[in-house]
């Protein structure tokens, strides 16, 4: 049993890894993050995404039905379904924008700061981070092909008896895994980031500091296309007053 859950495990993290390799909001927000505030604070984003892709990977494993309500419920509400995609999608777009157009004037720093301040701005930006990593793990949401790309795993993951069902410490150390890969890869990222930071200059830090936020328009407006273009527009029609 003790290697049926570290092959599980392993698994789990391969997968997860694999899955985390595209360019998305949250590798983006962590890359910003990291460039920013340092490579605690992307790690952080890191942390609060992969908390989030373990409650997904147990819902896909677990909670097939609830998985399958949820698809039936953006089926029979469109229009709900419709706006909530579309403030994912517009919380996004402002981040991103924020990114590009917002004035980075740091003053001169004193020679020495206190360590309570130091703690207070360390604790700040690993709590911002973590709230940043959810954020945009939820943003997965927008997608169309999300749940159902998630209901495809629980699938595939019991169809090759990557897990267990009868032995629950299988699916939880899939899960785990899951969640370590996708937060090694994050990681790497953020310390890449970190490093490279350290061969720019202010105005090339600027320059980066743009191009990330326009990454991330980018990304939020293919995402904004895939929705209206998955929206069932005839079935929206219906719901209009007829005047």
């Amino acid at each position: 049993m003790a290697l049926q859950i570290v092959g599980s495990g392993i698994v789990g993290l391969l997968v997860g890894i694999v899955l985390a390799l595209p360019l998305g909001p949250v590798s983006l927000a962590t890359l910003r993050t990291s460039l920013q505030y340092g490579v605690r604070a992307g790690i952080s984003v890191a942390v609060g995404a992969a908390l989030l892709d373990v409650v997904y990977c147990l819902l896909a494993l677990l909670a097939t039905g609830v998985i399958l309500k949820l698809l039936g419920f953006v089926g029979e509400h469109p229009l709900l379904s419709l706006v909530v995609q579309l403030c994912c999608v517009a919380v996004l777009l402002g981040y991103g924008a924020v990114q590009v157009w917002r004035k980075r004037e740091k003053p001169p720093a004193p020679p020495s700061s206190p360590l309570a301040v130091k703690l207070l701005a360390q604790r700040f930006h690993h709590r911002h981070g973590l709230a940043l990593g959810v954020g945009m793990a939820l943003v997965n949401l927008a997608n169309p092909a999300f749940l159902p790309s998630l209901l495809y795993l629980g699938v595939l993951v019991h169809q090759f008896h990557w897990v267990q069902p009868e032995q629950m410490m299988t699916v939880v150390a899939f899960a785990g895994g899951f969640g370590t890969g996708n937060l090694l890869w994050l990681s790497f990222l953020a310390y890449g980031m970190h490093h490279f930071r350290r061969r720019l200059s202010g105005e090339s830090l600027e320059r980066l500091y743009r191009l990330m936020g326009l990454a991330l328009i980018g990304v939020g407006t293919l995402l904004g296309i895939r929705v209206l273009m998955a929206t069932k527009w005839h079935e929206l029609a219906r719901l209009l007053p007829v005047f």
